[in-house]
């Protein structure tokens, strides 16, 4: 089986939040790739530590959604950190790179200790909403009422 093959069955049998940190690690990889390409004055392999990292940061801007406040603070760190990337890339210097795995480090971790504790998560995800949904139709003369329990069953009352 090839990496790539390993990869992909890795990444299929992933939880949310063991794919965020494949992605934030594979991240952290980049930085440390393009820091070790600027030292050697290797322009090509610098171009894809940061195209890599830039890709990698797409794809977790594209996983938030919502205006909550971590939502927000995520995207500005991701924001941010494709900056000192791009900057990184333009000037050929290490020191946006080093800056970014210093704001990296703390998300990472942060996520490492998620993957490592799910119940964490499931504590979260569990609780959702409400757990009956009660409403009203109306419909050709008769009023109908509808109940929606936690197993989202639809029920006459």
């Amino acid at each position: 089986m090839t990496e790539q093959e390993v990869l992909a069955e890795k990444v299929e049998n992933a939880s949310p939040v063991q794919l965020v940190v494949m992605m934030l690690e594979g991240l952290d990889g980049a930085f440390d790739r393009g820091i070790n390409a600027i030292e050697t004055k290797e322009e090509e392999a610098l171009e894809r530590a940061v195209d890599k990292a830039r890709a990698i940061l797409t794809e977790l801007l594209a996983t938030l959604w919502g205006d909550s406040e971590v939502a927000i603070s995520s995207r500005q760190v991701y924001i941010y950190l494709n900056k000192l990337v791009t900057d990184a890339g333009n000037r050929s210097i290490k020191e946006p790179l080093e800056e970014a795995k210093k704001v990296l480090e703390p998300i990472l971790e942060g996520w490492q200790h998620l993957e490592k504790n799910p119940s964490l998560t499931e504590e979260t995800f569990s609780q959702k909403g409400p757990s009956i949904v009660a409403g009203m139709t109306y419909g050709k003369g008769t009023l109908n009422e509808s109940l929606m329990d936690g197993d989202d069953r639809l029920g006459k009352g």
